[in-house]
């Protein structure tokens, strides 16, 4: 109780001046040089840049910023994909956000659907926002926050088929030209396949889970996933290679369904390596149930973890978001979002990779006030200290939007008294989060906001 005493008078305008909060965006990487995140980058003391000498011995060659975990590199981002950004791509993010908050002209959404039949457009888009997501991901994070030193850690690959899968297909195609039994390569050459790709998917993340672990960093963000639409890209050729047809769709989802379930318990015990760490994950934009189908790593369902769905606004549920009353735990805005993006631009984007780091920034503040509270004890103050929304009822376990003012003043509360009595007090002293938009807005869902696969 004194030593809580002692750090409680040590807080300056609400976050501790003992020193700084380490958190990681574990992303596509992010761009160290803009001007609202050159200041809060961490640098890692131990390492000499450019000597390409492991100065440490933690296994990584300088790792200055943080390593590209994708690549085994310590490359964090690739300038050149800035080349992808047009005014054809601000036009289209702009309508796509006022599409969803009632805002565009029919006008504007036939641009915008004729532009998503444009493959050309398509690729354009693609990268670009592939390349800016880890930036706009790391200014929401650290929006209003000076207190941080800020990890970059990347696991979205450059290559554009999955070095696992071609693999898959090798093993296949090897099978089939020995003529052996369909059963068998669906059964086990297939299946054995996706197993060890799922397990070498989780060793990625048990590498970034133990260097975050030396780092003793406390929140990490991970606004990526792999959900069933994209396993059901994946594994349909695969399937159709296979039985020389076009599998059925119930064929394709359980072999999807067996490749998602095999990766989230395999990434269970990956994240479990850094116990001391909340992670903070996106829900997906699939607009699909978590429980019916898991979405990787969002539904890996760990006290260490926190899954985010999106809000427009606080006011309705972003027609994009994936619920679940058991696998996702909370809600916030991710609509519209402002934010940091690539050579010093600033654009607004929308998923649930934007409601996440929203989440996290909270998780990163609550922590600076109160260093002692463990991520349990994170995750608690976030899940109840939240607005209990009718709309999210039945589709989060939290049925509830975050409250960032009612949190802040339980991590405050909570130096000098339980965290029961420090929620329990917040909650009866601080007022539901007032909307900035009208309820009954319709929404129009142009195109399905990204959220950039780790595979």
């Amino acid at each position: 109780m004194v030593k809580n005493l002692i750090l409680g008078l040590c807080l300056v305008g609400g976050y501790s001046a003992l020193g700084t909060t380490k958190v990681a965006v574990i992303d596509s990487g992010l761009d160290y040089k803009h001007p609202k995140l050159e200041e809060l980058i961490w640098y890692n003391p131990g390492e000499t840049p450019g000597n390409e000498i492991d100065d440490e011995n933690n296994g990584y060659i300088d790792d200055i910023r943080g390593w590209n975990f994708a690549n085994q590199s310590p490359v964090l981002i690739d300038y050149a994909e800035d080349e992808f950004y047009s005014s054809d791509v601000a036009k289209f993010m702009d309508i796509q956000t006022r599409s969803l908050i009632g805002k565009s002209t029919l006008g504007e959404r036939r641009w915008a659907q004729k532009k998503l039949k444009d493959r050309r457009f398509l690729g354009q888009i693609s990268r670009f926002l592939n390349y800016a997501h880890g930036t706009h991901v790391a200014g929401i994070m650290t929006n209003g926050i000076t207190d941080t030193e800020v990890i970059d850690i990347r696991v979205i690959p450059v290559r554009t088929v999955p070095e696992g899968i071609q693999k898959i297909i090798e093993r296949v195609r090897n099978a089939l030209s020995k003529d052996q039994d369909l059963g068998f390569i669906k059964e086990f050459v297939f299946k054995t396949g996706l197993y060890a790709l799922a397990q070498n998917n989780s060793k990625m993340f048990a590498d970034i889970a133990d260097y975050l672990a030396a780092q003793d960093v406390r929140v990490a963000n991970a606004s990526v996933g792999m959900g069933i639409n994209q396993v059901r890209g994946l594994i349909t050729p695969i399937l159709a290679l296979i039985l020389q047809e076009n599998p059925e769709p119930d064929l394709v989802d359980e072999y999807a369904r067996f490749f998602l379930e095999e990766s989230v318990k395999a990434q269970q015990k990956a994240f479990e390596r850094s116990p001391n760490t909340l992670f903070v994950f996106a829900a997906g934009n699939d607009g699909f149930d978590n429980d019916e189908f898991p979405t990787a790593p969002a539904s890996v369902g760990l006290t260490n973890t926190i899954s985010v769905g999106a809000t427009i606004d606080t006011v309705k549920l972003a027609p994009f978001s994936n619920t679940g009353a058991l696998n996702v735990d909370v809600f916030a805005p991710g609509v519209g979002i402002t934010s940091a993006a690539p050579m010093g631009k600033t654009i607004r984007m929308s998923g649930t990779s934007q409601a996440a780091p929203y989440v996290a920034n909270i998780a990163s503040q609550v922590a600076s006030i109160n260093p002692e509270l463990t991520p349990e004890d994170l995750k608690q103050i976030i899940l109840e200290t939240t607005d209990r929304k009718d709309f999210l009822e039945g589709l989060a376990y939290s049925e509830g939007t975050v409250n960032k003012a009612r949190a802040l003043k339980a991590a405050k509360l909570s130096i000098s008294q339980s965290l029961t009595e420090a929620i329990q007090q917040s909650k009866a002293t601080v007022s539901d989060v007032k909307p900035n938009i009208e309820a009954d807005i319709e929404s129009y869902l142009v195109g399905t906001p990204l959220l950039p696969s780790f595979l």
